[in-house]
């Protein structure tokens, strides 16, 4: 085939004529023309009829590395990122300086939370290509997904370096801000970005992000429904729920999940907040009203042995659950594995855990789960992971300068605290009842008292992680490198009546309770009030797992433990308000 009816062809791509272009490409035999036809199947959104295009043009020029990663680029939009990984592996391996090879390789590993291997990729191209805008955004993004921030905020800032004005500079400038607790910085940012009348959803969305953690609700929920009006989505569909939920706004709530049934991932959201919500029969109903093709998908299957675990239809989750097929993430299928655990059948529970946590090695929920499973079938290795003695540390606090004692810091700090509440109850898909968390990242409040409380922290912190060590044979000792960030922390104050249900943090690694007001009526008793405990069973089995230790609750106390331990508190009496400030570490 000729240059000119090649570059005709790929005029008419360019221009969406793809029935003009693959009239010219007909007849291709050559790699440059496969190649082209394959790109005009991509582009009108057939990537299965591209891979076939792709794979004649290998077989005619098998080192050719733009065809290995424009294949790899099908393979990702179809999901099938181990074999999209391999076609950009072999481009870089033909090409070692192919910077969007490399970015399109990073973007595949955090698919696959391959995290660790996402950045090194990205650090690599660097050297090759040290002023490239968008790898300079592809590396801020990595290191937001793989949750360090302040790496993350260094790439944005070389990027903003390079074109401030650009607005996925800003966007990823504003994310790295937001995660690394600089809110309001975060906020001004954007506030500029959404103006643009070529504002994405996602940029709406993060400044509603950013505008709940400064406690603006009704601009959050204004902005959250302009982001969902554009594109509705998964996330602002939570937010908006959440913060009309946290209102006690149930008209709200109501509103935000009707007409979402025929949108797949809308209709799992939904399913899973009404879940949340201790809705189990609405969700049932909701389930019913999805279209039928949703219900034979996997993704319906899951959802659908999700309903039936809440409704404490055991018997038919385990039926449905059986039925997904090995193609669905097995890391997205946790109901179905709570379902055979609390159904007798913790052998077959910890098959598909094992599976999951191959998926996602880090994931504190899945070890939780084979902690579970591991302890039902009286296995020797769960007293190796689960040692409660030595990994579940209480420390007193030392009085930050200028404080007496640990009491009137407590006092400070309890104020600053209180000051954040702006909500009615409690957030979904959060461990507590009867009490309310403040909308803001801890770290982001720029206040000395809280400040203070987090250099406090420091010590002890620090003594942990040298008491446990950093033995490679047990999940938590093996990522201990000496060094540590917080993650995340917040504030919560709990009302007479409130605790915390059974629950891990799956994306921490160390957790804690610290706490700032203790009621006067917790303390030692043979009901223990308030009291936190570990490794009970996060839902009815029998026999019940009992809880593995217990914690008395005492002002100016820190507890440090493993984020996968399953962690919940008796609930106690009394008018006088429980606050803690917890936060997850992760180390870096």
């Amino acid at each position: 085939m000729n240059a000119e009816q090649i570059q005709r062809a790929h005029q008419s791509m360019l221009q969406g004529n793809y029935g003009q272009a693959r009239q010219l490409l007909e007849g291709a035999s050559d790699p440059t023309s496969l190649h082209l036809r394959a790109l005009v199947e991509k582009r009108a959104g057939d990537d299965t009829s591209a891979l076939s295009w792709f794979d004649q043009a290998l077989s005619l020029d098998a080192n050719n590395p733009e065809i290995h990663n424009n294949k790899g680029l099908s393979l990702r939009n179809l999901s099938r990122f181990e074999e999209a990984k391999h076609h950009f592996e072999t481009a870089l391996r033909l090409r070692p300086n192919y910077t969007s090879a490399s970015i399109s390789l990073a973007r595949t590993c955090i698919s696959l939370r391959l995290f660790d291997a996402a950045c090194r990729i990205l650090e690599v191209a660097r050297r090759y290509d040290p002023k490239s805008l968008n790898l300079e955004l592809a590396i801020a993004r990595t290191h937001i997904s793989a949750r360090r921030y302040p790496i993350a905020l260094q790439a944005a800032l070389r990027a903003r370096a390079l074109n401030p004005e650009h607005p996925m500079v800003r966007y990823e400038y504003a994310s790295a801000l937001l995660e690394t607790g600089q809110t309001q910085a975060a906020c001004d940012e954007l506030e500029h970005l959404v103006q643009r009348p070529d504002v994405q959803p996602g940029m709406l969305y993060l400044y509603a992000r950013s505008l709940l953690q400064l406690g603006r609700l009704a601009e959050c929920l204004s902005v959250a429904r302009r982001a969902h009006a554009l594109q509705p989505s998964s996330e602002t569909l939570t937010l908006l729920a959440e913060v009309s939920w946290m209102q006690n706004d149930q008209d709200g709530f109501a509103e935000f999940l009707a007409g979402t049934e025929s949108i797949p991932e809308l209709a799992l959201t939904a399913i899973n907040l009404l879940r949340a919500a201790e809705q189990p029969e609405q969700a049932a109903n909701y389930y019913s009203s999805t279209p039928l093709d949703f219900q034979a998908s996997d993704v319906g299957r899951a959802a659908h042995c999700a309903v039936l675990t809440a409704n404490g239809d055991l018997d038919r989750a385990v039926t449905v659950g059986r039925g997904i097929s090995s193609a669905f993430p097995p890391s997205e299928n946790g109901a179905f594995v709570s379902a055979l655990l609390r159904n007798g059948r913790p052998e077959e529970a910890l098959g598909h855990i094992e599976l999951a946590r191959r998926d996602d090695p880090e994931s504190q929920f899945w070890l939780g789960y084979e902690a579970l499973a591991l302890r039902l079938l009286g296995d020797p290795r769960y007293s190796k992971l689960v040692d409660c003695e030595q990994y579940v540390r209480a420390f007193k606090l030392t009085p930050p300068p200028g404080y007496s004692d640990i009491g009137a810091f407590n006092r400070d700090l309890f104020q600053c605290l209180t000051d954040l509440q702006v909500f009615e109850t409690h957030p979904l898909n959060q461990s507590f009842r009867g009490g309310t968390q403040a909308p803001v990242n801890l770290a982001a409040v720029e206040n000395p008292v809280i400040a203070a409380y987090f250099k406090a922290l420091d010590g002890p912190i620090r003594s942990y992680m040298q008491a446990i060590g950093n033995s490679p044979d047990h999940p938590t000792t093996a990522r201990n490198t000496g060094n540590y960030q917080i993650a995340g922390s917040w504030t919560i104050a709990l009302k007479s009546g409130g605790h915390h249900v059974n629950h891990v943090h799956p994306r921490g690694w160390i957790s804690s309770a610290y706490y700032v007001k203790v009621p006067s009526d917790v303390g030692p008793g043979e009901d223990r009030q308030g009291w936190i405990k570990f490794m009970e069973a996060p839902f009815e089995l029998d026999p019940p797992l009992m809880p593995e230790k217990w914690v008395s609750p005492e002002e100016g106390t820190l507890v440090l433990f493993p984020s996968f331990y399953w962690h919940g508190t008796q609930p106690f009496t009394g008018q006088e308000l429980r606050v803690t400030a917890p936060f997850d570490v992760v180390p870096v």
